[in-house]
């Protein structure tokens, strides 16, 4: 079992090939996984500087989240779009869908998590944390929390924006996450499918 605590200097910082924004990857498993070679999941914020396509990640489903900035709209072609302007509000679509992307208002950032569909399912959920501290479990596999906003602890080990906390083949209750006394948090549940 492991507990690692991943902080925004840790990011590694990628440049996209069109010159439309970049990547800081958070987290990649497994650990040297590319986007050349593939990955079980991957955690990263995304800067989107203007408007242009997404790159496919065809077998992978997709998670992203407004975290800075007026927002987007996805062009998914055929008259299917979705404006997604709320912060903290996760939305999902499979990678290999053709994405066309549409500032709002400017720049923008990008909360995204990427599980390989074949090997790796997950559940995503945003949290508040404010007078009530939240117990955290998990039947195995890796659990992923991810500071948004405020600051939170788990069982003594302190969050602050955006840290990110990665524990890995645990089971059972991981302890008690409270907030700082307010916390907004991301927090992922990605397990090896059946």
């Amino acid at each position: 079992m492991s507990r690692r605590l991943i902080r925004p200097a840790g990011h590694r910082v990628m440049p996209w090939k069109n010159g439309g924004g970049s990547t800081a990857e958070i987290a990649v498993e497994p650990a040297g996984g590319d986007l050349a070679q593939g990955f079980d999941w991957r955690l990263s914020i995304a800067t989107v500087e203007r408007d242009g396509p997404f790159s496919a990640f065809a077998g992978y489903d997709r998670t992203i989240m407004l975290i800075e900035g007026a927002g987007m709209v996805l062009d998914f072609g055929g008259g299917r779009a979705t404006r997604i302007a709320e912060r903290f509000r996760p939305f999902d679509f499979a990678g290999e869908d053709a994405v066309e992307c549409r500032l709002l208002g400017g720049p923008i950032r990008d909360f995204n998590l990427m599980l390989r569909r074949a090997s790796h399912a997950g559940e995503v959920h945003v949290v508040e944390l404010a007078d009530e501290p939240l117990a955290l479990a998990t039947d195995g596999g890796s659990m992923v929390i991810h500071c948004l906003e405020g600051a939170a602890a788990l069982d003594g080990m302190a969050l602050a924006e955006g840290d990110t906390l990665i524990i890995a083949e645990e089971t059972g209750v991981l302890g008690e996450l409270s907030g700082a006394p307010l916390g907004t948090l991301f927090v992922a549940a990605i397990f090896p499918r059946v």
